[in-house]
């Protein structure tokens, strides 16, 4: 399963809950690994605010995760500057 970060409810959960384990331990380093592939990608926002021409707006569901994915990490960041963040995927031998 991959949480819908297009849709900002997501993302402000997940900021809140990563914000109270930051915040309560000692983490300087954070990995996040994108190795989760997206098929089958659907949002149910897109479908509950446009009703029945949602179909159209599937298309960009994408597009909206990953400008999701980079405004959920610019948030950490911002609220936490001493840490290092590092997206990887794949790699290695």
């Amino acid at each position: 399963m991959v949480l819908d970060l297009s849709r900002k409810d997501v993302r402000d959960y997940l900021f809140d809950t990563l914000s109270n384990i930051l915040r309560g331990a000692n983490i300087e380093y954070i990995k996040w690994d994108m190795n989760r592939p997206l098929t089958e990608v659907y949002s149910l926002a897109v479908v509950n605010q446009y009703g029945n021409e949602g179909f159209i707006w599937q298309a960009e569901t994408r597009h909206r995760y990953v400008l999701g994915l980079y405004e959920l990490q610019h948030r950490i960041i911002s609220a936490f500057p001493h840490i290092l963040l590092e997206n990887c995927a794949s790699g290695g031998d």
